[in-house]
């Protein structure tokens, strides 16, 4: 310490910021000499609006944390297909999270009573996500804990 002593203030509601400012608001410049726009060609969409984005997901066997974040993703991405390994999702869920996303599952998804024992099929899990065809997309998201970052996209 150098002995000069300072003085602590509180800070005030009035001192902080609000919402609408955002961050330009705590620099000493104004903002209209950092950023200048222009009212008539100001982004009205996101510029992946118009990409084509698949999602790339392990499994849904139920609608917990993973499947959650999905639902996030396919909504902030405005609805769109997800590749999964095995769908087991009932419809009243698919329809209240995930409205307009089409899924693709894996061909192992179709196997008799596969829900029973799905994760004896991971050593095959590998295999069946590099089947996925997704050479069609301009982009590629993996959401994964486990084997869907393996999906090809070349």
């Amino acid at each position: 310490m150098d002995g000069s002593t300072t003085t602590n203030r509180s800070l005030k509601l009035d001192d902080w910021p609000s919402p609408a400012q955002g961050d330009l608001a705590r620099l000493d410049v104004p903002a209209n000499d950092i950023l200048s726009i222009d009212q008539s060609s100001a982004l009205t969409k996101p510029a992946f609006a118009d990409a084509k984005i698949a999602i790339v997901h392990d499994w849904c066997p139920s609608f917990r944390g993973g499947e959650r974040v999905l639902s996030e993703l396919c909504r902030v991405l405005d609805g769109r297909d997800v590749f999964t390994l095995f769908d087991f999702l009932p419809a009243d869920i698919k329809q209240t999270y995930f409205n307009g996303v089409t899924f693709h599952p894996s061909p192992a998804n179709a196997f008799p009573l596969v829900e029973r024992y799905y994760r004896s099929l991971f050593f095959a899990c590998p295999f069946l996500i590099e089947q996925f065809d997704v050479t069609q997309y301009d982009a590629v998201i993996s959401s994964s804990a486990a084997f869907s970052r393996g999906v090809l996209t070349r």
